[in-house]
């Protein structure tokens, strides 16, 4: 008999189905052999069935219920911890590296992990989940294994496996303060499918960046996480400097002066993390 899990993912809720496959409020079903069509998730799943269609059933958690329905997948948790062959690895659910690695890198700040490959090394491909250890898989909990499939099989979703490694206690002591609730100031352009055209990161911050321009403006240093530490420092995220626009001087390009980690107790983060994850902030976001 299958278990049924219960989860939220994006705007609607689902469970989880024969390992691992997600079932959407409107979706078909045959529970017991009866088929039906799925109507809520309040107090278990719930169902209408065919042979009673003005009449809505809670489902008992020991029938058993086989999905039917449709390939909607893009509200699946966006990334999954497994257990590799060589350590940690994560599940990443998407087909592109760059927003792949973008959301492995904030799930891996979450849980004290280290993303070991670059956007390069990411093969995104298509993957199932199996009841079974075949050897060579990504090995997650509740006897759930995942292993590559064929392109558009049943079961199968668009995602990456992202080798990973633990932090070790100088790292996670230098990235303390992301749960202190600091946050990174760059501002990022936003995908071209919303509304808005530029915001501020989301993120945690993990370092201090300190800037300056050929005039020595005044400036306050810039927090920035982990993903924005390379663009600040080359200068991308601020070619500019402000203080010399708006006095009305031509345009003088920012230099770096010193990036810094921020530090803090181990002990205070992980206690503090618990209180306050970090929030992706539900954007999108492309190349800063």
């Amino acid at each position: 008999m299958n278990r049924l899990d219960r989860w939220k993912g994006g705007n609607a809720e689902y469970v989880r189905i024969y390992y691992g496959v997600p079932a959407y409020r409107g979706d078909r079903v045959v529970v017991d052999g009866r088929p039906g069509r799925i109507v809520g998730f309040d107090a278990g799943l719930r169902v209408r069935f065919d042979d009673q269609p003005r009449h809505v059933e809670p489902c008992h958690p020991t029938w058993r219920v086989v999905y039917v329905d449709g390939d909607r997948r893009d509200l699946v948790p966006k990334v999954t911890l497994l257990e590799g062959g060589n350590g940690p690895l994560l599940l990443v659910r998407g087909h592109a590296p760059v927003e792949l690695r973008h959301a492995a890198v904030t799930y891996a700040a979450e849980e004290d992990l280290v993303v070991i490959e670059g956007v390069a090394d990411i093969e995104p491909g298509w993957v199932r989940a199996v009841p079974w250890c075949p050897g060579a898989c990504g090995c997650g909990r509740s006897s759930v294994h995942y292993v590559p499939a064929r392109p558009k099989s049943r079961g199968a979703f668009e995602a990456a496996f992202i080798e990973a490694r633990y932090a070790e206690e100088e790292e996670i002591a230098q990235h303390s303060q992301v749960a202190d609730g600091a946050r990174c100031q760059v501002q990022v352009r936003i995908d071209p499918a919303h509304s808005a055209a530029a915001a501020r990161c989301t993120f945690g911050a993990w370092w201090r960046v300190t800037l300056t321009c050929a005039h020595g403006c005044d400036r306050g240093p810039v927090l920035v996480c982990q993903l924005h530490r390379a663009a600040a420092a080359s200068g991308d995220t601020e070619p500019m400097c402000e203080p010399c626009a708006r006095a009305g001087r031509p345009t003088v390009p920012v230099t770096l002066t010193g990036v810094e980690p921020l530090a803090g107790a181990v002990e205070e983060r992980r206690a503090s993390m618990s209180r306050h994850p970090a929030v992706y902030g539900g954007l999108r976001l492309v190349t800063a």
